[in-house]
């Protein structure tokens, strides 16, 4: 049960949102470098000028440089932690379903879809905000087994993960409204 709870939170975190995707890691790259641009003139100074070379060394350079090498660093990142938690056995191999819309506004009455993303397993949701997965690893008779597409009338949060071969995936979730 720890573990699973491990699993949706990582996957909650590195999904289009969460602190821990692309989006967010490069908004706060890009605070942090900018509150640096201007104090690193002066540290700039510091560095001193290449002698063999005589190549001036300046934020406008050099800096400049740094910036843009470590923000293509930062894409992927989310996903590769997904994988390495897998790989340790942290994250479950089965893939959570994918909704066809993100959560947000809607207009009411709205048709939400899910989808796997591997193709395997049962896919049950709920709609009154709890977890499809009882602890022990039971599914919860307050879920349902998705068939296809269904209606929201009223602001609602959707809950879903996949069971396959009985190995659960992260939890999946979705506020509609």
């Amino acid at each position: 049960d720890f573990m699973m709870l491990v699993a949706d939170r990582a996957f909650k975190h590195t999904r289009t949102n969460g602190v821990l995707s692309d989006a967010k890691a490069i908004e706060r790259w890009l605070i942090l470098s900018n509150a640096l641009y201007l104090p690193v003139i002066p540290e700039s100074a510091r560095w001193g000028d290449s002698i063999e070379t005589n190549i001036v060394r300046s934020r406008d350079t050099d800096w400049n440089n740094e910036q843009v090498f470590i923000g293509n660093l930062l894409p992927g990142n989310g996903e590769a932690l997904l994988s390495s938690m897998r790989s340790h056995g942290f994250y479950p191999n089965v893939a959570p379903p994918l909704f066809s819309q993100p959560d947000g506004v809607v207009t009411l009455p709205f048709q939400f879809a899910l989808a796997h993303t591997n193709g395997s397993g049962d896919i049950y949701y709920t709609l009154d905000g709890s977890d499809p997965r009882l602890p022990g690893g039971d599914v919860n008779p307050a879920a349902v087994l998705y068939t296809g597409p269904m209606p929201i009338f009223q602001s609602t949060r959707v809950q879903a993960r996949v069971l396959s071969a009985g190995n659960w995936s992260a939890l999946n979730e979705a506020v509609y409204g």
